[in-house]
């Protein structure tokens, strides 16, 4: 379904906001189907997001683990003798982390489907002034690119027979610096070579900035924002 970028902001701000508010399990559990059932309304790239959790797994689990064995207020669950080994609190500690970032990966990639343009047209709309929208969306639009960029130098350093698992763990961190030196150092060259085109056709010159694209919001839009807002409040009241 297409949607106006304001009928997929709104919903996405509520439900990464409701993430932090609450930390019940069942609670976050109950945002995640609703981030999976936008992601799916708006007919976002679900394999891209199913890829990126594949890379980071390991990260996740890393985290979960840590917030499992560590975390000892609460009742405890899982004992060996006198000595505690998982406690409930720490259990959902570890889920929380785990279910939040879905429901950011899921938020993302909803407001994926939108193009730069689009979400421009439509800060400006909401009274943001052009510049800053601007600003907004062109660092959104970096992410993606920093992620291809470690891709790329992550092929070049398996191309010099650089795999990271046999890598000795003395010469890691100078095989970071390797990795990370070259991302930071295109980004910034890609960023002055975007401020240089920028000042080149008169960017923030002082004159009005207009349009031919104007959005409206159609009674699809008007009903995922109602649907949305009235989902907020009945999570944040009542459940």
């Amino acid at each position: 379904m297409q949607l106006d970028p304001r009928a997929k902001m709104l919903p996405v701000c509520l439900l990464t906001s409701l993430a932090i508010i609450r930390n019940s399990t069942l609670q976050l559990l109950i945002l995640l189907i609703l981030a999976l059932l936008l992601s799916m309304l708006v007919s976002a790239d679900l394999s891209k997001v199913f890829s990126k959790l594949r890379i980071v797994l390991s990260t996740f689990l890393g985290i979960f683990i840590i917030q499992l064995l560590f975390n000892r207020s609460g009742e405890a669950l899982l004992t060996a003798g006198n000595r505690v080994i998982v406690t409930e609190t720490g259990l959902e500690t570890g889920l929380g982390f785990i279910l939040r970032m879905l429901i950011i990966l899921l938020c993302g990639a909803a407001l994926a489907t939108s193009n730069s343009q689009a979400s421009i047209q439509s800060l400006i709309q909401l009274k943001l002034p052009y510049t800053l929208a601007f600003m907004v969306i062109t660092a959104i639009s970096f992410i993606p690119m920093l992620a291809r960029e470690v891709n790329h130098t992550l092929i070049a350093l398996q191309l010099r027979k650089k795999k990271k698992k046999k890598i000795p763990v003395r010469q890691k961190v100078k095989t970071f610096t390797y990795l990370f030196f070259p991302v930071i150092m295109q980004t910034l060259d890609k960023a002055q070579a975007l401020s240089i085109a920028l000042d080149l056709r008169g960017f923030r010159s002082g004159f009005m900035k207009t349009s031919r694209m104007k959005l409206k919001l159609r009674y699809t839009d008007w009903l995922v924002i109602i649907a949305s807002s009235l989902i907020f409040l009945m999570v944040l009241l009542i459940v």
